[in-house]
């Protein structure tokens, strides 16, 4: 990728300008996209995740299929083609239409499974804006802060919604579904981005970025899509409704294991945005992202 970002720029090729390199740009971008489950390519995944068992539903929606996708796409677009002002848009825009739709999706739905799926496309979206506002942010030269923290943000919440997706499939799907259930529980709150849980911390930063940058509109509507989706989950918080009867049933004491490191991690990841561990593991993932841009670190600048 690197070879190829390098060949690109010395020919002198930019992404937004009528050559190969912008056919070839769109269409990577649109397979990523389609893998990732991004709208409007996220047809696929809520019948493929409402029809699959529990193990294969919690691969498509955590680390293995869509979260490749959007790394892939990452890289892509910042390594190969170089991140530009318009591309971050792109993909913020991208970011924000994904991350409403989802939502609005899984409010009408009745199924545990559309619903986690259609949000599991909303949590999507969160990662692209914050990539996306960080990219065109750096790709500017201005307020390198608060783009340095919406791309931590955005790499980190891909890594939380890779945990507690799979949780929830799994619970809900083993009879660990429980209103009184801590695994449960733990992914619930961390889906609908409930501190001091790693998906709540990384929401967080994501529209602490938005804010910092002067957009606060988009950090509005990301706060107001979290909130969104905590009223969309308290049905399963609160009352039990199709699982009850499912609830009642042996569970398989090798699920366990699985479902109980997925629910410790949904609380341990959000440790990694601490002052001690931030420097270690999250700065350098934006650093290697960014490139210069992302050598001004955050992590004296933002409490």
């Amino acid at each position: 990728m690197s070879h190829l970002g390098e060949s690109i720029a010395a020919d002198g090729l930019v992404v937004f300008s009528l050559n190969a390199l912008f056919l070839a740009a769109l269409l990577i971008i649109a397979g990523f996209a389609f893998k990732a489950a991004l709208f409007p390519f996220h047809i696929w995944q809520p019948d493929a995740l409402s029809y699959s068992p529990a193990p294969v539903a919690a691969m498509i929606s955590g680390a293995l299929i869509s979260s490749v996708g959007v790394y892939a796409m990452i890289r892509t677009v910042f390594a190969v083609f170089g991140i530009t002002a318009q591309l971050g848009w792109l993909l913020a825009s991208l970011g924000i239409v994904s991350m409403v739709s989802g939502t609005l999706l899984a409010a009408s739905q009745k199924n545990y499974k559309k619903i986690f799926s259609y949000l599991n496309i909303s949590q999507i979206g969160y990662v692209f804006l914050g990539v996306g506002i960080g990219g065109q942010l750096a790709a500017r030269g201005i307020n390198l802060t608060a783009g340095t923290l919406a791309v931590t943000g955005g790499v980190f919440h891909l890594v939380n919604q890779s945990v507690f997706n799979p949780l929830l499939f799994l619970t809900a799907e083993t009879g660990l579904g429980r209103r009184k259930n801590p695994e449960w529980i733990a992914g619930l709150l961390s889906l609908a981005g409930v501190p001091p849980l790693g998906g709540g911390i990384s929401k967080i930063m994501i529209i602490a970025a938005c804010f910092m940058a002067g957009y606060y509109f988009i950090a509005f509507l990301a706060a107001a899509v979290a909130v969104f989706t905590f009223i969309i989950l308290k049905r399963f918080l609160f009352y039990p409704g199709e699982k009850k009867k499912k609830a009642r049933k042996s569970v398989p004491a090798l699920i366990r294991i699985p479902v109980t490191g997925l629910s410790i991690l949904c609380l341990a990841l959000a440790l990694l945005a601490l002052p001690i561990f931030r420097p270690l593991v999250l700065d350098p993932v934006s650093r290697s992202i960014l490139g210069p841009a992302g050598s001004e670190s955050y992590e004296d600048k933002v409490p």
